[in-house]
C-alpha cells in the first residue's frame, strides 16, 4: 500500500484552528487517573521555536503508567510525545523551516548545549533535559510549541500517520547504537509488546541472521503478529522453555544479543538466561520498583551489560528512513486510530491488550 500523500491529505494538514484557544489533555495532579481533556490557551513559540499542528499521536506505554503515576511527571501537564504534524509558524531565528513543513520531533527539551554529554552529540542524555509530555507540554493537544532544533523532516512517501511510530523504533535503534548488532548474529528479544516487535524488527536491518521473539502465552496475537512480519523464531512459553528453545537453535551457546524489552523481574532475569557466555544483554524496558538481579549469572558468563533511554539524532533519521521504505511496515504495527476525545477508550483497549499500537487523531 503506497504512503504517498493525496492532494486532500496535504490540504487537510494545512487546516488549523484560528482562535487562541485548543484542546489539551493534561494530568491535573498526582494519583491515579487526574487526567482532563480542557480548553487551554494555545502555546506563545520563542524565537528559536516552532508551533506545529498536532495531527497524529501513538499512545506510549508511558502514558499509561502515568495514568496510573507510576512513571515520573509534572503536574499540570499535557501528555503526549510520539507525535506528528505541520509546522504552522516559526519564531524570528529559525531556519530552515517554514509554514507546511511535515515534521516529527525529538523529546529533549531544555537540553542546555554546554555539558559534556550535549557537546558530544548525546543532547538526549542531557542532566537538564525537561522530555515533552511529563515534564513540558505534550503533544495531546492541537498545537505543540518546539525547539526547533528538535525537529526532523518526514520524507514524502511517509504518511503523518505512520510517522508517530518513528520515536519508539528510534529508541529501539539507539539501544542497538550502543550495543551493536554483529553481521550473521543470533539475537533474541524478550517482550513482545511494541518496543519488543520494533526492536526485533529493528534487529533484522540492522545485520543480524536470526531473530528470535520470546513472549508468554498472554501474548499470544502480538507473538502472531511478529512471525506474520517476517521475525523467524516466535517462541511462547516461560523461561525454560524459552532457553531451551534458544540453545537449541543456537547449537548451544546462547544468543548473541539478548533485547530486554518486557521491563519486570521475569523478563530481566530470562534474558540473562538466554544469553551466551560473552554475549551482550541491552535493557530496554521500563519499570516502577526495584529488581532482584541474579549478580552471579551474568558475571559468570561475563555479560556485557547496556541500558538505553531515548534516542539520539541519528536514531531518528535512520528510523524515519525505514518506515519511509516499508523495511518496518507501520501499518501492520497500528492497530487503529481513535479521535482525541475518545483517549480514555484508546487507554482501555491497550490495558487490556486489545490492541498493540494505538493512535489518537487530532
Amino acid at each position: 500500500m503506497s504512503t504517498r500523500r493525496s492532494v486532500d491529505e496535504q490540504a487537510a494538514e494545512l487546516e488549523t484552528p484560528t482562535d487562541s484557544r485548543m484542546r489539551a489533555l493534561r494530568k491535573m495532579a498526582h494519583g491515579e487517573g487526574n487526567i482532563e481533556l480542557l480548553e487551554v490557551p494555545v502555546p506563545q513559540i520563542a524565537p528559536d521555536e516552532v508551533l506545529v499542528a498536532v495531527k497524529h499521536v501513538g499512545i506510549c506505554g508511558s502514558d499509561l503508567h502515568i495514568f496510573h503515576d507510576t512513571h515520573p511527571n509534572h503536574p499540570p501537564v499535557t501528555l503526549g510525545h510520539e507525535f506528528s504534524g505541520v509546522i504552522h509558524a516559526v519564531g524570528e531565528r529559525v531556519s530552515g523551516w517554514a509554514p507546511g513543513d511535515r515534521v516529527v520531533s525529538e523529546l529533549h527539551g531544555a537540553a542546555c548545549g554546554e555539558c559534556s554529554l550535549c557537546r558530544t552529540g548525546n543532547m538526549f542524555a542531557c542532566p537538564n533535559k525537561r522530555p515533552i509530555g511529563w515534564w513540558t507540554d505534550g503533544a495531546y493537544a492541537d498545537f505543540i510549541r518546539v525547539p526547533s532544533w528538535l525537529l526532523h523532516r518526514v520524507p514524502e512517501e511517509l504518511s503523518l500517520v505512520h510517522a508517530t511510530l518513528t520515536e519508539p523504533l528510534a529508541v529501539c535503534l539507539n539501544a542497538l547504537e550502543r550495543a551493536p548488532i554483529e553481521p550473521e548474529s543470533f539475537v533474541a528479544v524478550v517482550g513482545p509488546g511494541p518496543i519488543g516487535i520494533l526492536a526485533a524488527l529493528a534487529a533484522r536491518a540492522a545485520g543480524a541472521r536470526t531473530v528470535a521473539l520470546v513472549g508468554r502465552s498472554s501474548s499470544a496475537g502480538r507473538l502472531r503478529l511478529a512471525r506474520e512480519l517476517g521475525v523467524e523464531h516466535v517462541i511462547e512459553g516461560d523461561a525454560e522453555q524459552a532457553e531451551a528453545e534458544i540453545r537449541h537453535l543456537t547449537g548451544g551457546l546462547g544468543a548473541d544479543t539478548v533485547v530486554e524489552a518486557g521491563g519486570s523481574e521475569a523478563a530481566v532475569r530470562t534474558s540473562l538466561r538466554l544469553a551466551r557466555k560473552l554475549g551482550a544483554v541491552v535493557a530496554l524496558g521500563v519499570h516502577s520498583g526495584d529488581f532482584r538481579f541474579p549478580w552471579n549469572e551474568a558475571v559468570f558468563k561475563a555479560l556485557r551489560m547496556v541500558f538505553s533511554f531515548s534516542a539520539s539524532y541519528l536514531a531518528f533519521e535512520r528510523s524515519l528512513s525505514l518506515l519511509a521504505r516499508g523495511a518496518v511496515p507501520a501499518e501492520r504495527l497500528q492497530s487503529g486510530r481513535m479521535p482525541l476525545e475518545r483517549w480514555r477508550d484508546a487507554f482501555d483497549a491497550l490495558e487490556c491488550r486489545d490492541a498493540l499500537k494505538l493512535v489518537l487523531d487530532l
